[in-house]
């Protein structure tokens, strides 16, 4: 059965870039084999900040939906209460962030969509092999440490788009925006606090300091 040009996309790409990483310099080779089989196939190339803007809203709009379906793992896996409320609470903050960002995609005239990020799929990756490989303090502690990295990473790309927005004179979009950054970065602190003052001063028990 013939891919679609779609299918062909996707396999060969990172976010909009057909073969731009694929083993040549611009992934020419790739590229061209792609369009031969399937001449529909074209290489998006962005060129202003415009561009580069709506891309990266499309990557981070991709993000918060894949982190609604890794928190509640997330939380069942985790052995503190006040973790588990944590991420609770974040899954549903997550949710009305994405609705926020429907509001921007509104603002500026284009369909609410993601492009497929390959970073936010690489932490959860990892966090799931931190579900799986361990237990206890360690894993809540690692637990917290994952979700910060996903912060770190939100908040640099919601600071970008923040001042990308206002480049443009998206000032709707702008606040959005500034009304989603200024959530992770509390959420950010809130996870700092609770691995300070609870988790990382864990004292393991006594059945697992014998064992």
């Amino acid at each position: 059965m013939a891919k679609s040009p779609r299918a062909l996309i996707t396999k060969c790409a990172i976010s909009r870039f057909p073969c731009r990483a694929q083993g040549t310099p611009d992934g020419s080779a790739r590229f061209s084999a792609a369009r031969a089989r399937c001449p529909q196939v074209t290489r998006l190339i962005m060129k202003t900040l415009n561009d580069a803007f709506e891309h990266t809203l499309q990557d981070i709009y991709y993000a918060e939906n894949a982190l609604t379906k890794a928190l509640p793992k997330m939380a069942k896996a985790a052995s503190s209460a006040h973790l588990q409320e944590a991420l609770k609470a974040h899954l549903t903050e997550t949710k009305e962030q994405i609705k926020l960002l429907d509001q921007v995609f509104k603002s500026i005239g284009k369909k609410a969509e993601g492009e497929k990020c390959d970073a936010i799929e690489g932490l959860i990756k990892e966090t799931d092999g931190i579900i799986e490989e361990a237990e206890g303090a360690a894993l809540d502690a690692m637990l917290i440490g994952a979700a910060q990295a996903v912060e770190h990473y939100e908040i640099a790309r919601y600071g970008t788009l923040r001042e990308w927005a206002r480049q443009l004179g998206e000032d709707e979009a702008h606040d959005l925006l500034t009304q989603i950054l200024d959530q992770e970065k509390a959420t950010n602190a809130k996870l700092t606090a609770l691995a300070v003052g609870e988790v990382n001063a864990a004292k393991p028990s006594k059945a697992t300091a014998k064992a």
